[in-house]
């Protein structure tokens, strides 16, 4: 079924609190590449994407039919105050692929 005719059928249910799920992984500053970094969870599509990805399959598993990214502040300003503007791209490329890895892993809705 593709979301369009899902969302015609039912009420689409979107995940929880991604931030609160990464504070519960219990991740240490190295996690993040140093402590300044820890207020930077969006480089763990980097660091830890298994992390990520088992964030949104447990999300795919109690039922959500869609999950939000782990992208709080992935722009060019925001990251620009930890001197990585220049991966913004890259990271806002490589989130989507964490969930579409979760999403494959479960059988409920698929977009394809």
């Amino acid at each position: 079924m593709d979301f369009l005719t899902t969302l015609k059928k039912q009420v689409l249910v979107i995940d929880g609190a991604m931030g609160t799920q990464v504070q519960n992984l219990d991740l240490t500053d190295a996690d993040y590449g140093g402590a300044e970094f820890k207020m930077l969870p969006d480089i763990l599509v980097f660091s830890h994407p298994d992390a990520v990805k088992g964030i949104h399959l447990d999300y795919f598993r109690a039922g959500a039919n869609a999950v939000e990214t782990n992208t709080f502040g992935a722009t060019p300003f925001r990251l620009g105050e930890y001197d990585f503007s220049r991966l913004t791209w890259r990271i806002l490329r490589r989130t989507p692929m964490a969930w579409t890895c979760a999403r494959c892993r479960t059988t409920r809705w698929r977009t394809t």
